[in-house]
């Protein structure tokens, strides 16, 4: 782990020298074509979750493995953008896996998500400053619709996802969504609750003799803290399930959290070096319990 460690540290300030060489131009490109590098697309769009590539230590067990869990945006489609509402959809393209003996994970995935915002409530005029983002708009809801096929190489079977989760955006106050700036300009803190459905067809979990098709109910909150604005971030991510199935064996009532610190040398934010720790239940292990912490080099734009 600590060789790891010092060479993710030497390779990310390479790279994150390099990044910072030709930033502007390949942040204007990237941005122009609606394309963007994640970890995973299961909330807002706009959710900083690099990329991951790295080594995990299993703290149930003396196993040390590699994980990779990356998810490519391709572009977006605006299909409503009439007034106060406004509708995109973008494909997205996903890789999970972890060579963990125990709770091994291989899965490829291709999807769509879409975001729509069926009306924004704006401010009176002189009630709020006028520099703040979206021409005053100071609450918004939206929904965020998933649908995704997985194929799980490890049993073969092709798998079904879906989801409908509902959030709000403002950018008043701490409210959520809002991107709270320091007095520099630089973006500090911002955060978002869901609630909402999801629905999974799973024919066979790995390493197990049985399948589901269940039903959850899915409570979230994820925050993103900038203790130095472009060059180290905190994130925070907290879900409860409450699953419904004909399976007995699967559980019901499941917790997952996942705390990690990144660091983007040469306050570039493309490439870093992150820290994980994570502790609950995984729905890509069938709800087993996972106890882990990792160093990976983290990837994004």
């Amino acid at each position: 782990m600590h060789r790891l460690l010092l060479f993710c540290m030497s390779f990310v300030l390479s790279l994150g020298l390099l990044a910072q060489e030709g930033e502007k131009n390949f942040s204007e490109w990237i941005e122009g074509n609606g394309i963007s590098l994640r970890k995973s697309f299961d909330g807002s769009k706009d959710e900083q979750k690099p990329a991951t590539f790295g080594l995990l230590n299993d703290l149930q067990s003396s196993n040390d493995y590699f994980n990779v869990d990356v998810a490519l945006k391709i572009t977006e489609i605006g299909l409503i953008q009439k007034g106060k509402s406004n509708l995109i959809f973008f494909p997205k393209i996903e890789y999970h896996r972890s060579s963990n003996i125990t709770k091994e994970i291989d899965k490829f995935e291709l999807g769509i998500n879409a975001e729509y915002v069926p009306f924004q409530r704006k401010a009176e005029p002189g009630v709020i400053p006028h520099n703040l983002p979206n021409l005053g708009v100071i609450f918004s809801p939206w929904v965020n619709i998933q649908y995704s096929t997985k194929r799980n190489f490890l049993t073969s079977e092709y798998e079904e996802a879906a989801a409908l989760i509902l959030s709000i955006s403002s950018n008043y106050k701490y409210l959520p969504g809002r991107s709270v700036r320091d007095e520099n300009g630089e973006f500090i803190f911002r955060y978002y609750p869901y609630i909402g459905f999801e629905y999974n067809s799973v024919p066979q979990f790995t390493d197990k003799m049985y399948g589901a098709d269940y039903t959850s109910i899915l409570l979230r909150m994820f925050f993103e803290y900038w203790v130095v604005p472009r060059d180290v971030q905190l994130t925070f991510d907290w879900q409860y399930r409450r699953n419904y199935s004909d399976a007995e064996e699967l559980r019901k009532h499941v917790q997952f959290i996942a705390l990690s610190t990144n660091f983007y040398p040469g306050k570039q934010e493309n490439v870093g070096l992150l820290v994980e720790y994570k502790r609950g239940y995984l729905a890509d292990t069938g709800f087993e319990f996972i106890n882990r912490y990792s160093v990976n080099v983290a990837v994004k734009f």
